[in-house]
């Protein structure tokens, strides 16, 4: 399980959004009820969370190391 937040690229000030990854399918579907039933408040900002969208993870080969990347 890991959690972080997306900072702007040298400044490190939030974009406003995070990414929670779960070791079980399960606890993520709980924890996605819960917050949906009692909401989720975090230094005075509602918080909204949602599953993420499809991404296609693409495998490629340069000069003898394999590199895997993910796109939308």
């Amino acid at each position: 399980r890991s959690a972080f937040v997306v900072c702007e690229h040298g400044t490190g000030v939030s974009k406003g959004v995070g990414y929670v990854s779960f070791a079980i399918r399960e606890d993520a579907q709980a924890a996605m009820e819960e917050i949906g039933r009692k909401g989720l408040i975090l230094e005075g900002r509602n918080l909204r969370v949602t599953w993420p969208k499809s991404k296609v993870r693409t495998t490629f080969v340069v000069s003898g190391l394999e590199y895997s990347t993910r796109y939308r």
